[in-house]
């Protein structure tokens, strides 16, 4: 969207927004939706040194997207559910990414969504984790968690 005006990028955002929601009432689903807050990065852009991260950040349209998707969602009786992201991006690759054969993005959605429903989060047995090409890391069951996330270890 980069070098769009403010009525294309509205606009393209509806679309999104209505499509997400059209699709979720047409199958009976809620509407999964990280709960992500940028407002601390987005202050500490006057002291960023890279330009890059700073135009990157502040394009980022996470919040116009969620509350457009929300309003739409809550017109059309659709339910949204906010979930924390943490450990998704682990997540996803580990359990889903090569038992379904899809990328470490669409993995990571799925287990946000899996989060969402109320489904397991527990570790494979034997965790694997691709760190990139053929290069695997297996990771070794914890003793004991507590209350902590099952997935800090």
């Amino acid at each position: 969207m980069l070098g769009a005006s403010v009525d294309r990028r509205k606009t393209v955002y509806g679309d999104a927004a209505k499509i997400i929601v059209d699709m979720a009432r047409a199958h009976c689903v809620p509407i999964v939706l990280e709960s992500f807050d940028f407002r601390k990065k987005k202050a500490e852009l006057e002291t960023s040194t890279k330009p890059s991260y700073a135009r990157m950040l502040s394009a980022l349209a996470y919040a116009p997207i969620g509350v457009m998707i929300r309003t739409r969602a809550t017109r059309r009786g659709v339910r949204v559910i906010e979930r924390n992201p943490a450990y998704t991006s682990l997540i996803g690759p580990t359990k889903f990414s090569a038992r379904y054969g899809v990328s470490v993005h669409l993995s990571a959605a799925l287990a946000i969504v899996r989060r969402g429903t109320g489904l397991s989060e527990r570790l494979p047995r034997q965790p694997s984790i691709t760190l990139g090409g053929d290069v695997h890391v297996t990771l070794s069951q914890p003793a004991r968690i507590g209350r902590r996330h099952v997935w800090v270890s």
